[in-house]
């Protein structure tokens, strides 16, 4: 397995992430925006986008995903309960924001807290972790965790938008710090990280 970053790109500076599979298939974690830039460099790095597992429908991480999908015929994941933001420009924040437009996605496919992601040889497993979104989640393969906007390196998502919950985000926060597993985090703005890193630096995570 390999994973790819690419970014920031959009007007948020928000990271997407190839996951590049032994058969050169991928998926791309997240789709923030600039689809033909995404796919080049998945052609330069010889691989096929199969599906896209979005961590949360904020336009900054689903803005290239309809364009995306025309282009390649992937699927499109997200969370049952951020799906509306899908097609809906006050919901996604693009029209709150005016910064970017999001082209509607309508053939997608939903996923729940437990759910596995099959490509070949790798399995991501969702986690739901609502707090700065109703259906933010993080997915796990391997030894390493894409955590969207809920964990960042010292830092967390905001909650002050529609949808957002501290105290909500508090448990999700409270559910990776009690996983027996140090992962390598890949989130959606900012550097890499790891999950020890986190539990013993994050304020939000003590």
């Amino acid at each position: 397995m390999k994973v790819i970053p690419i970014g920031p790109i959009s007007a948020f500076g928000t990271k997407c992430y190839l996951v590049i599979n032994e058969k050169n298939n991928a998926v791309l974690v997240d789709a923030p925006d600039e689809a033909e830039y995404i796919l080049n460099i998945a052609r330069k790095n010889n691989c096929t986008i199969k599906k896209i597992l979005l961590t949360h429908g904020h336009c900054d991480h689903i803005g290239a995903a309809a364009q995306l999908q025309r282009m390649t015929d992937c699927e499109i994941y997200i969370h049952e309960n951020d799906a509306k933001k899908l097609s809906d420009s006050m919901g996604n924040l693009s029209a709150f924001f005016g910064l970017m437009t999001v082209e509607r996605v309508s053939d997608f496919k939903t996923v729940k807290d437990g759910d596995k992601i099959i490509l070949d040889e790798l399995e991501f497993e969702v986690i739901h972790t609502p707090g700065h979104t109703s259906g933010s989640v993080c997915y796990t393969v391997e030894d390493t965790m894409f955590s969207g906007d809920t964990l960042f390196n010292l830092s967390i998502g905001r909650t002050d938008m529609p949808d957002g919950s501290m105290s909500t985000l508090s448990q999700s926060l409270k559910k990776l710090r009690e996983i027996n597993k140090n992962y390598i985090v890949y989130p959606g703005h900012m550097d890499k990280t790891t999950l020890d890193f986190e539990r013993e630096n994050n304020p939000y995570l003590y």
